[in-house]
């Protein structure tokens, strides 16, 4: 299948031949075809259109014969009209939730706030979960009281465990590497983590900085049912769903 190619004056190829000519109106039409706003990162090609050299491949590389473009992949997936999309380094956890028209899932946030937690000081905090369930996400805020300025995940460390001194972490991390944001969560791939009714989720918080506030969102997911259903593998059952 043939495709429009732009050379260094702007002119459209096609087929070995000029089908339209630099800085016309069917040029523009061919190279923007929806209508996109013009400029070297958002219009396909405009970089070639404006005289903007392409970069330059080894010679031995067999790539400028199947581009002669030199157009990225997203670039050429634009100009054919399909969206490009770019993944994103998670994996969606996949809790082994059991299946029935009697249970429902439900999920919370559970928040968990320190302040005024001297740098480089431990604070400890539990997090009683009511019921069995994962954590299947974290999510983080830290804000500097003194300037109400965002900071970033990286200004604290965290350690993760069961009251029953189950590690989650191995060791305390920094926060960036384990507390995502709302818009790119934290995610706590395969399956999250499990704690069963009763288990207190121990947090150990330490600030890199002074005068920090750090704000935790835990994500849990629970199962909700008939009490003579019982969660797989457990002694425990869900809670009663209406009594």
């Amino acid at each position: 299948m043939s495709s429009y190619q732009v050379d260094a004056q702007g002119n459209v190829w096609l087929g070995g031949r000029v089908v339209a000519a630099a800085g016309t109106p069917q040029a523009a039409m061919l190279l923007n075809p929806q209508g996109w706003p013009q400029g070297p990162l958002t219009q396909p090609g405009a970089a070639l259109a404006q005289g903007i050299p392409a970069p330059q491949l080894p010679q031995n590389n067999p790539m400028p014969a199947m581009n002669p473009t030199q157009w990225s992949d997203i670039e050429r997936a634009a100009a054919r009209g399909f969206v490009g999309f770019r993944p994103i380094d998670c994996s969606i956890p996949q809790p082994p939730f059991p299946i029935s028209d009697q249970l429902q899932l439900r999920t919370q946030a559970f928040p968990l706030t320190i302040t005024g937690v001297a740098a480089n000081s431990e604070s400890v905090n539990n997090l009683a979960l009511p019921e069995v369930g994962y954590v299947t996400s974290l999510r983080a805020v830290v804000i500097n009281t003194n300037t109400g300025a965002e900071v970033g995940n990286h200004a604290f460390l965290v350690d993760l465990q069961r009251n029953n001194g189950d590690k989650f972490t191995s060791q305390a991390v920094n926060g960036s590497t384990l507390f995502g944001t709302a818009q790119r969560p934290g995610f706590i791939a395969p399956m999250g983590w499990r704690l069963d009714r009763g288990e207190i989720l121990s947090v150990t918080v330490t600030p890199l900085q002074a005068n920090l506030a750090i704000y935790l969102t835990f994500v849990y997911t629970q199962v909700f049912g008939p009490a003579n259903f019982a969660w797989p593998g457990s002694n425990s059952s869900p809670a009663v769903e209406g009594g």
